[in-house]
């Protein structure tokens, strides 16, 4: 039970810094005039009625987890290694040390994510927690038959699925 609760935790926390780094990305390229770009844990924070106090310190924690800069290490160091196979790398010791530096960014990101979401969850009233508990619970069984559909529209391909 433990276990679950730690990999949902991060699971929520993922998906609050992932749409936070869509919603900065979509500043920048001006998709803050009015749009709503509701991802993920965005989304599911629009469904538990955060009061106006809430709404603002949640923001707070995004913006501190924003400065930390542990998500753009993470994508610059995807994008590092995806260069270098893109561009014919053939030094295994090269692409093994941008994978090292992937895994250290995806580490650093991680802790981020579940701080992130620790203190989001300190925020929720009880009953906010328990409808976040039921919407993560939605979630999981939507992916789970995404997932499923996915491996049998695969497995009618047959062989033929796995060609290039």
């Amino acid at each position: 039970m433990k276990l679950t609760r730690r990999k949902n935790t991060l699971l929520v926390a993922c998906a609050l810094l992932t749409s936070m780094a869509v919603s900065a990305q979509q500043r920048g390229r001006g998709g803050s005039r009015g749009e709503r770009h509701d991802f993920g844990p965005m989304r599911m924070l629009r469904e538990l009625d955060l009061t106006e106090e809430q709404r603002q310190q949640v923001k707070t924690l995004f913006e501190q987890a924003a400065e930390t800069g542990a998500h753009k290490r993470l994508m610059e160091a995807r994008r590092s290694l995806n260069e270098a196979v893109e561009n014919g790398e053939t030094d295994e010791g090269a692409i093994r040390q941008l994978g090292y530096q992937v895994g250290l960014a995806e580490g650093d990101a991680a802790i981020e994510r579940a701080r992130v979401r620790a203190q989001v969850m300190e925020l929720l009233t009880e009953e906010q927690k328990n409808k976040l508990a039921q919407l993560e619970q939605q979630r999981r069984q939507e992916r789970d038959e995404r997932r499923k559909r996915l491996e049998e529209r695969r497995s009618r391909q047959g062989d033929s699925g796995k060609e290039l």
